[in-house]
């Protein structure tokens, strides 16, 4: 078997230095904090989901910024997909400067881990100035975003995030959204059987993800570490998956990461790729497993590094190298946002330890909370 076929294996000297960092406890918390919010405790998914279903919505519109709007990303193919609702999502800003007429007919679903972000908050705001109805998402419900809004959903955490990467935050909302999407699916539909197993399975495949992950994320980040540029690729949620990804890498490696839609890559950024730059392709079995292989092929035919993010064995990926990701009960690509991103993260956290960097700090951390409008814990960034 050549190199290519294999999936990213341990070094048998294998560093340990990482199993001291709160990024790396935040990573290993993700399932618990998933079986929270994807479950419904409390009926707080119940209540978010009839009342969207109540407002008789012909379009949804997502908001947010960083992370938060990857996640809408996520749950705006979860709406249409599942529950045949069309949507949309926007970056907060654009939303209410440019975009309020078209906001203007729908619902508004505005994300802020914080509930603080100041583009969100505006956004929320002068949506409700116009009537639309608006469903905040957040962790925080004593914050501006939650008394902004007609409905509050609030994700639920063990305990407060440590790390500035905010690794578990993040997956409380894609959770609680996948969890939203799958209740107003069954409101409108009724049948969610292959959704619903999907999501039972997550938490466990996200264990062992884990497990299977962690070493091959090692081994990459050991051979990538003197790299001057990473690519990331994915398409339909996966893009969001890898939008999420190549945030994490700036985070906490400080690396330049370029994050493209999987078929634009071809028409675009392939132009600019030298040989043996990384590119991270993030799929799984679905609508995008073909054309995943197709751009890793022409990345390799450039003699770029292909590494394809996938619960797929090498044999279906066309022979790449594969960092590996535990399959669910059903192949539901949305649901694939909870397994798909942690080697992502995991390879993030041993390239910074590669690199001499530490991936608990996030550079520019006082400037970014005050572009951004928050305030200095933290707890409240929405990076």
């Amino acid at each position: 078997m050549n190199e290519r076929m294999k999936v990213a294996s341990p070094d048998r000297t294998t560093d340990t230095r990482h199993t001291e960092l709160h990024m790396w406890r935040e990573i290993r918390r993700q399932p618990e904090v998933a079986t929270l919010n994807l479950g419904d405790e409390g009926g707080r998914l119940g209540r978010a989901a009839a009342w969207i279903a109540e407002q008789g919505p012909k379009q949804l519109h997502f908001a947010g910024c960083g992370d938060s709007r990857f996640t809408g990303m996520v749950g705006r193919y979860a709406m249409s997909r599942w529950a045949g609702i069309p949507a949309t999502v926007h970056q907060s800003f654009d939303a209410s400067a440019y975009l309020l007429d078209e906001i203007s007919e729908g619902i508004l679903l505005a994300y802020s881990n914080s509930g603080e972000s100041q583009s969100t908050v505006d956004c929320a705001e002068a949506a409700a100035a116009r009537g639309v109805p608006v469903l905040a998402v957040t962790g925080h419900e004593g914050s501006r975003l939650a008394q902004l809004a007609d409905h509050v959903l609030v994700t639920t955490l063990p305990e407060a995030p440590v790390a500035a990467s905010h690794t578990t935050s993040h997956t409380a909302m894609i959770a609680s959204t996948l969890g939203l999407a799958a209740r107003v699916a069954a409101i409108r539909s009724g049948d969610t059987t292959s959704i619903d197993r999907a999501i039972a399975s997550a938490p466990a495949a996200m264990r062992y993800t884990i497990e299977m992950a962690g070493p091959a994320a090692q081994e990459l980040a050991a051979r990538h570490r003197s790299r001057d540029r990473w690519v990331l690729l994915g398409a339909g949620p996966h893009h969001a998956t890898a939008l999420t990804g190549a945030a994490k890498l700036y985070e906490t490696g400080y690396v330049p990461a370029i994050c493209e839609q999987l078929d634009e890559y071809a028409h675009e950024q392939m132009f600019i790729l030298e040989v043996g730059d990384p590119v991270l392709v993030v799929t799984s079995r679905g609508a995008s497993h073909r054309k995943a292989v197709q751009i890793a092929d022409g990345v390799s035919d450039l003699e770029g590094d292909p590494v394809i993010v996938s619960e797929l064995k090498p044999s279906d990926l066309g022979g790449h190298r594969v960092l590996p990701v535990a399959p669910l009960a059903e192949p539901v690509e949305e649901v694939a946002a909870l397994t798909h991103l942690m080697p992502l993260q995991l390879y993030a956290l041993h390239l910074a330890l590669a690199r001499g960097q530490d991936p608990d700090r996030v550079r520019y951390f006082a400037v970014n909370m005050r572009l951004i409008g928050q305030g200095k814990t933290t707890q409240d960034a929405d990076l």
